[in-house]
This record gives C-alpha cells, sequence and structure tokens, in this order.
C-alpha cells in the first residue's frame, strides 16, 4: 500500500511538474526583439554608432589633417623668414635687401603653392568621407536588423520565457546574456 501511495505522489508531482512548465509566460515578440537587440550590441559584431557620430567622426578626423596641413605649412614658411632675416642682418645695403627680400618671397610662394592644393583638397575629401560615412551607416543598419532578425528566429523556435527574456535585455555582456539567463 505504501508503494501504491509513492508511485501516486510521483505521478501527481510530474503532473504539477507539466501543468508549472506549461503554464511558463512566452516572451512577447516585443520582449524578443529587445532581447535580440540586445544580443546583437553586445556582440559588437555591428556598429551600432548613430550616422551623426560616423559624421563627426569624418569632421574631427578632416579637422586634424587640416591643422597639421596648416602647421606643416607655417613651419616651412617660418623656415623661410628665419633665412632670410639672418641674411638681412649681413646684408650691406637696401638694394641687397630688397633682392633678398624679394627671392624669399618668390621661395615662400613656391612653397605655399606645393602645400596649399593639399590643403584645398580637404573640404571635397571630407564632402566624400561624409556620404561614404552615411551609406556606412545605412549598410550598418541594415546589417543590424538583419542579425536581429535571424537571432528574432532562433528565439520564437526556442520558446524564450518571459523571465528569460526579461533578463537577456538588461544583460551587460554575452557571458550574462547567455549563462545567467536561462
Amino acid at each position: 500500500m505504501r508503494g501504491k501511495q509513492l508511485g501516486r505522489g510521483c505521478v501527481l508531482l510530474l503532473l504539477a511538474s507539466a501543468v508549472t512548465t506549461g503554464c511558463v509566460a512566452k516572451a512577447t515578440d516585443q520582449e524578443i526583439e529587445a532581447m535580440c537587440e540586445n544580443l546583437v550590441k553586445l556582440r559588437g559584431e555591428v556598429n551600432t554608432d548613430p550616422v551623426e557620430k560616423l559624421i563627426a567622426d569624418v569632421k574631427e578626423s578632416y579637422q586634424r589633417e587640416e591643422k597639421r596641413l596648416e602647421a606643416w605649412k607655417a613651419r616651412d614658411l617660418k623656415g623661410w623668414d628665419d633665412e632670410l632675416a639672418a641674411k638681412l642682418n649681413d646684408a650691406k645695403d637696401d638694394a641687397e635687401k630688397a633682392a633678398l627680400t624679394e627671392e624669399y618671397t618668390k621661395k615662400k610662394e613656391v612653397t605655399a603653392s606645393k602645400h596649399d592644393p593639399d590643403i584645398q583638397a580637404l573640404p571635397g575629401k571630407m564632402a566624400a568621407a561624409i556620404e561614404e560615412a552615411k551609406k556606412k551607416a545605412e549598410d550598418n543598419k541594415a546589417a543590424f536588423k538583419a542579425a536581429v532578425d535571424e537571432c528574432i528566429g532562433k528565439a520564437k523556435t526556442e520558446g524564450v520565457s518571459q523571465k528569460a527574456a526579461q533578463c537577456r535585455i538588461k544583460a551587460t555582456s554575452t557571458d550574462q546574456y547567455w549563462n545567467a539567463c536561462r
């Protein structure tokens, strides 16, 4: 008799377990999407920076380049000025000083003409780089959506619980996402 009671208890426990398991709330579509977006971000496989940040990075890069080229030009021109100043101190008369000034003015013009095309080309190059950044942002957005959609498909077939989805939405690492949120 005791064996039959124990057997019935096991059956009742199995039934209660099956009923409880069947009653676990499944994640909503919005929760699945949010957890998948978080997973793709955590993986870092797709650049999720907004287009504004990509454009700001391009502008910053070109501003640094412009400063570098301007400094290089200024250093070269200062070299001619320093050399001219030394020679003017040694000049014997105003005619020699005028000749030296004219010679170094030409040298500075030649030097500037070597630097100016690179400096003047920067705005055009920057505009092209901004357009490329915009295209890259669109490509990144499409890749992000594709990765999220793939994750959503897998999550729906796995039947993720609402509790696991909520945990995965808040996860701050892939390890936490997969191992702590079951």
